[in-house]
């Protein structure tokens, strides 16, 4: 009883308690301010009492949630507490809760974030709340909020376009403690309201189904798919459908968005998968990669704006915060592509950010590829980019901008900025680039291309060539559309170092200049540099004026002398020509004009002007042609395009001659003039003219005209009497000291050419071109017309022509030649006369020379009346001289021929001299062919490999000779001239021991000349080459081989028979020796000795036997024969043979000459050998000596078979020619 009354005064308590208003009150402040971070601002409560139930009616609530900044107030209506105390007391839930109406006008971010919500289940009995307003302008409406223990929990959110959201659980889910799990319906439901709550914007009306629960407030599990409509992402009617699903790790929860489609403008797309995070800040979507593949939406808005971009996105981080939503993600080997304007950048890499149309990259790319037709004139690469790009989007513009990019440019790094804007209307684009150590070369690309930069950037292209450019920084802003509205600025502040500048006419290296250029000037101060070697110093300034280039330059140049030559371009002209260039130069200029008119290096241009003042100090130069020899070169030049030439003058020495030019200006031309009286030899020696000997000195005058303006060409104009000067060339061409003869030098030169004129009296014409160090034109001896009808039309090619009244052949060879022959090949001669050409007595008729230089030979051919042919001519003059002419004619009296014809000779001839003429005429002697290799040298002149004929008689062995023709080269079938027909050389007796080489020499010392003859000499018939047949004798000889070695005092032509010195080696056939008269008192020499070996005559007195057979004469098939022959004896080396068909003679002994030379006496020993041992051995007993050659020839007939058995006796015969003497000696086997 006591329990009881003590329970019931508990509850009694209880209810009083719950009913009195002022703990109600601060129940209510304090579960609010647990719960949700709320403070109390206004409460009308009522309460009713009930000792079991008590009830409490609130009728209006009004709670501010201090979480919120700026704190919006929670206002409720109605709202029904009724409490259960007998639940309270056995600890179920006891309250039950209604509220129908009230009003939430705020952002629902950061409401029930903090802290533990103190919710839970085991308080609430029932709970019915209705008709909550939420947002300012009451976008949604919570419909219904109905948690019962016995049915399960529901909730329904209304949005004002009819849309819903729906969250119910069962009655098991709602009764577990912490646990909650349920199912979650979204029709229709317009999300824009949301995304004003919650501080995003979004937009569609979605429609989802997932299933879902919780335990405790943490969120476990989340899984379904979702469909949003009319959504704004693309389009304004883009549809996003997917599935989504709860995904946890162990420190994150995420939703994982899959496979996911877009669709928009009609247009279905594929949306990579996504990781989304719904923080208690907003919603984050992270992307592992994105590509602009052709089906991705990626590809679709990369297409959106002015400007397209491909490439990946990867780690994409996407966060829907208060305000547009956040974009994070790594770019690799992204591209910008403008089309429109032909502009590309790929290769882009680095960590981007986007937000609020503001994107932010922080570039890290090895390396950038630029590409634009439009801006840069060549496409390039940047390598180890780094900096920081930002890109806004404007509306339907874009504009992307950087802050200090830091990017190696080949090799060097460089420093820069940028800002490129883009609309449909606009294109412009603002280019900063600093340097530090750059090559210009390597800069030149980022000059812009268009109208406004064309001058300057084709002046920097051209004329900056190479350098380094310090500290310096290039500034663009301009528009890429060509517009006449937009403008253009290009500035640039520069140092150049180690530079190349090239203006026009003007090569400058190793450049030390500052500047600076814009986009229609440049002006800079170049400190150093080198012209040629020489130092350059000059303010420059380059503008347009008058739509040209103007160029302004004034400073110094300072340096060698040679620098003149190499700006003029004598350095490459004449290089081989010009030699030990020295001596100083210092020259100060102000010149300007148009910049295109400086190329013409060589011609003051009208349009510019000048002012120049040039010193020359102690120059000097060595000419190799002429050999001339410059120094002493002083020279002061004072020029003003102005006032002229004033107070210059130049002074020289040449070759040791004093000369002194005054300087002179007239119509714009620079004058030299010297009167000079100058050492004619020195001259002419250098000119190579020594073989003139010209000597003395002469008064000359020297103009020298340099045009400084229009076409006109440099000229050299001398002129003199020659008065004092003596020269001889020829017979014909030649001048005395005291004559007086016009010489007129005239020359006009450019850097590629010099035409001159050249007179010296009636004597020699010339009108000649040089080029290339090569001489052309025509030169005329002793001209009878205009020089103009005789000049050539061969281009390139230097004509000799004219005549010479009498020319010494020998004169033209000094003996002094050297081993290869220089003329010029374009040299030819062509209707050159020489009307009297003489060699030494010898004197020919006037002859018609045409000389063509070949390769590797010069041709000449001669044509006259006395002689026809051709000279080959070699250019290695160790082949030397080939002679083929058809005829020769010699006329001279026979007292002088004998030695003037080698005096002619000169003492030294350094090439062979191949001679052939198929005829040869000697004072109307015909000599028949004849052909020898001369040679000559101080001590002996030789006539080697001598062929030719005198009478019946030939002279060598070659009996046919090569046939050459004007395109023939001699000198490459020289061995085929040795190689004809040659003479039968067979002898029984062994070889010979003279070679049939045959050479004539001459020995011609001072004291004592003497010439040698070494060869052969033959004929067919003996009889009819020595005139036997005519002589009265009965003597007839054939074929003779004779080999000579013999050797004479004096000339070739002064031989005398009677001393002549060496050995004969012969060989005879078919001698026939008939009846010789025994008067010979008339009969010559030969004939007398031929006579001693007849054998009737020499043995018919031993016996009369002898006299029978040898009544008709002596017969020999062959005589072969080996002498010594001195002045007074003949004598056999060998035994001398004579051989026919039925035996031999063998005669071995000598002939004496008496003082006269005749033959005198002759001592033999004569071996018979014939054929009677087998036959006729007792006639040969009866005779008591030999047979006769008749008599072993009729026996041989008459025994019907050769008499082949011999015996040989042995004879001799000696004695007077006039009284011989013979015995026999003996017979032996």
């Amino acid at each position: 009883m006591s329990l009881l009354i003590g329970a019931s005064s508990l509850i009694i308590l209880l209810s009083l308690l719950i009913s009195n208003k002022a703990i109600i009150e601060w129940s209510i402040e304090k579960f609010a301010n647990n719960t949700i971070e709320t403070q109390l601002i206004n409460l009308d409560v009522e309460s009713a009492w009930h000792p079991f139930s008590p009830t409490i009616k609130i009728n209006q609530l009004s709670i501010k949630l201090i979480s919120n900044d700026p704190a919006p107030e929670l206002l409720l209506d109605d709202l029904h507490l009724n409490i259960d105390i007998f639940k309270l007391l056995t600890l179920e839930p006891f309250i039950i809760l209604k509220v129908n109406g009230g009003e939430l006008p705020v952002n629902l971010d950061n409401i029930f974030t903090s802290g533990d919500s103190g919710y839970s289940s085991n308080y609430f009995a029932f709970i019915d709340i209705t008709g909550i307003k939420i947002g300012n302008d009451h976008q949604i409406e919570l419909k219904r909020l109905f948690v019962n223990q016995s049915t399960g929990l529901y909730l329904e959110l209304l949005e004002n376009s009819g849309g819903n959201l729906i969250f119910s659980t069962g009655k098991s889910s709602i009764q577990a403690n912490d646990y909650l799990e349920g199912y979650l319906t979204i029709n229709n439901f317009d999300i824009s309201p949301i995304g004003e709550l919650i501080g995003n914007n979004l937009s569609g009306k979605l429609n989802s189904e997932s299933w879902l629960n919780f335990v405790g407030n943490e969120l476990l599990f989340f899984e379904g798919y979702f469909n949003l409509s009319d959504a704004t992402f693309i389009s304004k009617k883009d549809n996003l459908k997917g599935l989504v699903k709860l995904v946890k790790d162990s420190e994150n929860s995420f939703f994982s968005l899959s496979n996911l489609e877009l669709y928009t403008n009609n247009q279905n797309f594929k949306i990579p998968s996504a990781l989304a995070n719904f923080k208690n800040n907003g919603i984050e979507i992270n992307i592992p990669k994105i590509d602009t593949g052709e089906a991705t939406l990626a590809k679709k808005a990369a297409d959106l704006a002015p400007i397209s971009f491909r490439g990946d996105l990867e780690n994409v981080s996407i966060k829907f915060k208060r305000g547009e939503p956040q974009i994070t993600g790594n770019l690799i080997n992204v591209s910008v592509i403008d089309r429109k304007d032909n502009f590309k950048i790929q290769g882009i890499n680095g960590l981007g950010f986007y937000k609020e149309n503001t994107a932010v990259l922080k570039l890290d790319s090895t390396k950038i590829d630029v590409s634009t037709n439009s801006f840069f004139e060549k496409d390039f690469s940047l390598t180890d980019v780094s900096g920081v790009v930002k890109l806004s989007l404007i509306k339907e513009s874009v504009k992307y901008f950087s802050d200090d990019l830091v990017f190696l440019k080949d090799g060097e790094k460089l420093k820069g900025k940028f800002t490129h804007f883009i609309s449909n209307d606009v294109n412009d684009l603002s280019i900063s680039i600093n340097t530090s150590n750059n090559r210009i070369n390597d800069l030149k690309v980022f000059f812009p291309i268009n109208s406004y930069t064309e001058q300057v950037r084709n002046f920097i292209n051209k004329s900056i060539t190479c350098g380094t450019l310090k500290e310096s920084s290039l500034i663009y802003r301009g528009s890429l559309k060509a517009s006449r509205s937009s403008s253009q600025n290009f500035q640039m502040a520069f140092f150049l170092d180690q530079g190349c500048l090239s203006i026009p006419g003007i090569e400058l290296s190793k450049v030390s200049l500052f500047g600076s250029l814009n986009s229609t000037r440049l002006k800079g101060e170049i400190e150093s540099s080198n012209f040629y070697d020489s130092d350059l110093k000059a303010k420059v300034i380059l503008e347009p004026k008058n739509n040209k280039n103007f160029l302004s330059m004034i400073g110094s140049l300072e340096g060698p002398f040679e620098s003149y030559f190499k700006y003029i371009g004598f350095d490459n002209a004449y290089s081989e020509n010009i030699r030990d260039i020295k001596g100083s130069q210092k020259t100060n200029f102000n010149v300007s004009g148009d910049l295109n008119s400086f190329a013409n290096t060589r011609n003051i241009e009208p349009n510019i002007s000048y002012v120049i003042n040039s010193r020359i100090t102690n120059g000097s130069l060595q000419l190799i042609y002429p050999d001339f020899k410059v120094d002493k070169i002083n020279s002061t030049i004072n020029y003003d395009d102005k006032k002229g030439i004033t107070n210059s003058f130049l002074d020289l020495r040449l070759n040791s001659e004093p000369i002194r030019f005054k300087a002179a200006s007239l119509r714009d031309t620079l004058m030299f003039q010297s009167k000079a009286t100058i050492n004619t030899k020195k001259i002419s020696e250098s000119l190579g003219l020594g073989f003139a000997n010209i000597t003395g000195k002469s008064n000359f005058l020297i103009d020298i005209a340099i045009p400084l303006r229009g076409i006109r060409k440099p000229s050299l104009n001398i002129i003199s009497d020659l008065r004092g000067t003596n020269f001889y060339l020829i017979s014909n061409i030649r001048k005395t000291k005291n004559q007086e003869i016009n010489f007129d030098f005239n020359s006009t030169l450019t850097p590629q050419d010099i035409d001159l004129d050249l007179m010296i009296g009636d004597l020699l014409n010339a009108k000649l071109r040089v080029k290339d160090n090569i001489v052309s034109g025509v030169v005329v001896a002793n001209p009878t017309s205009d020089i103009r009808e005789l000049a050539s039309h061969k281009l390139g090619k230097l004509k000799i022509t004219g005549e010479v009244k009498d020319l010494n052949l020998g004169s033209l060879f000094t003996g002094n030649q050297q081993t290869n022959l220089s003329i010029p090949t374009n040299i030819y001669l062509e209707d050159f006369y020489i009307r009297k050409p003489i060699l030494g007595d010898l004197k020919l008729d006037q002859v018609e020379v045409n000389l063509e230089n070949k390769k590797e030979l010069i041709f000449v051919n001669l044509e006259g009346n006395q002689i026809n042919g051709n000279f080959y001519l070699s250019e290695d003059l160790t082949k030397g001289l080939v002679m083929s002419l058809d005829y020769i004619i010699f006329n001279s009296s026979d007292e002088n021929i004998k030695n003037s014809i080698w005096e002619s000779l000169p003492p030294n001839l350094n090439f062979p001299i191949t001679f052939f003429s198929k005829e040869v005429v000697l004072n109307g002697e015909y000599f028949g062919a004849w052909s020898f290799d001369l040679s000559i040298n101080k001590e002996v002149i030789s006539f080697n490999n001598l062929s030719g004929s005198f009478g019946e008689f030939k002279i060598g062995d070659r009996i046919s000779f090569p046939e050459l023709f004007p395109e023939d080269n001699p000198f490459t079938k020289i061995n085929e001239f040795n190689s004809g027909k040659k003479i039968d050389q067979f002898i029984e007796q062994g070889g010979w021991s003279i070679s049939s080489k045959t050479d004539l020499k001459f020995y011609r010392g001072q004291k004592n000349s003497y010439s040698k003859f070494s060869g052969i000499l033959s004929t067919n018939s003996l009889s009819n080459a020595m005139g036997l047949e005519y002589s009265g004798t009965k003597v007839e000889a054939g074929d003779l081989y004779l080999l000579l070695d013999l050797e004479w005092k004096g000339a070739p032509e002064e031989i005398d028979l009677n001393l002549l010195k060496g050995k004969a080696e012969f060989r005879l056939d078919e001698l026939t020796i008939a009846e010789v008269s025994e008067d010979l008192s008339n009969a010559n020499n030969i004939l007398r000795l031929i006579r001693v070996f007849n054998i009737a005559d020499t043995f018919g007195s031993l016996t009369d036997i002898f006299n029978r057979p040898f009544k008709e004469g002596f017969y020999s098939d062959r005589v072969e024969g080996f002498i010594n022959i001195s002045p007074n004896k003949l004598n056999t080396i060998k035994p001398m043979t004579f051989k026919s068909g039925s035996g031999e003679f063998k005669w071995d002994g000598y002939v004496l000459r008496d003082s006269q030379g005749n033959f005198s006496e002759v001592d033999f020993n004569i071996v018979m050998t014939l054929p009677l041992r087998d036959y006729l051995p007792a006639y040969a007993l009866i005779l008591g000596g030999p047979l006769s050659a008749v008599g072993v020839y009729v026996a041989g007939k008459t025994f019907k078979r050769p008499l082949n058995k011999l015996s040989s006796g042995k004879w001799r015969v000696w004695g007077n020619l006039n009284n011989l003497k013979a015995e026999f000696i003996e017979w032996f086997e």
